[in-house]
């Protein structure tokens, strides 16, 4: 899903094996979050598919969490199993109050489940993501990015880009780091959320190391643009 320019905020989901999704709810600030919401529960067809639901855990970033964590607990009411994982340890967030994020066409959003070689890697790794050349690459590329915990040696990665284009001048730089990765990172499969036509090249370099899957999942879900929300679905 490409949502148009101008929206505030998106709620998009991708299928992770036979019986699961993973589902994406990014906004510039709370106010455009909570508006997304309250046009997702006012939608009958979403509302009934989410009485299939039978587990959910949640992981909540950014910088509006307290009352982010309000508005999702309104939805106990329609996923009773919906909880904030319990196992999970938010360990760092970069450049989430970045002027140059956003959330509109050219934006990109990456979801990583990780899987690390040994106990302490994650630190590792998120030393890496603050080190000084690192978030100078990042700051120009509009990149937010979101590190959870939630085993000695599993996590979870959100990752945004202002857009394609900056994210591919930011892999320049980083992409010289994959071999410190590589002894860090048992694996890791990237669901990539946005226009990544240009991009193939690079994820084919990436997925050379046999660690690394970046894909490019079929996705649907809700964008908020002004004062109305439409859905899209691949």
């Amino acid at each position: 899903m490409v949502p148009p320019a101008g929206n505030s905020a998106i709620w998009v989901g991708f299928p992770v094996g036979e019986c699961s999704i993973y589902v994406v709810h990014q906004a510039k600030d709370l106010d455009s979050s909570t508006a997304l919401s309250a046009a997702i529960g006012s939608n009958a067809e979403i509302l009934e598919t989410m009485t299939d639901v039978i587990g959910g855990n949640w992981y909540n970033f950014g910088t509006a969490q307290a009352g982010w964590r309000a508005e999702v607990d309104k939805w106990t009411d329609v996923i009773p199993n919906l909880i904030e994982d319990p196992n999970a340890k938010l360990i760092t967030s970069i450049g989430l109050d970045s002027a140059g994020t956003n959330f509109n066409s050219d934006g990109l959003i990456s979801v990583h489940d990780v899987k690390y070689n040994a106990a302490g890697d994650i630190h590792k790794w998120v030393d890496l993501l603050n080190s000084p050349a690192v978030i100078e690459a990042g700051q120009a590329a509009g990149m937010s990015a979101t590190v959870f915990q939630t085993s000695s040696t599993t996590g979870i990665n959100v990752f945004n880009f202002a857009s394609e284009e900056q994210w591919l001048k930011f892999n320049e730089m980083f992409s010289a780091y994959a071999g410190d990765i590589t002894a860090w990172i048992k694996s890791l499969n990237a669901y990539w959320i946005g226009n990544t036509n240009g991009s193939k090249a690079a994820f084919a370099a990436w997925n050379e190391a046999a660690w690394c899957n970046l894909t490019t999942p079929n996705t649907g879900g809700v964008y908020k643009s002004s004062d109305t929300a439409s859905q899209s679905t691949l």
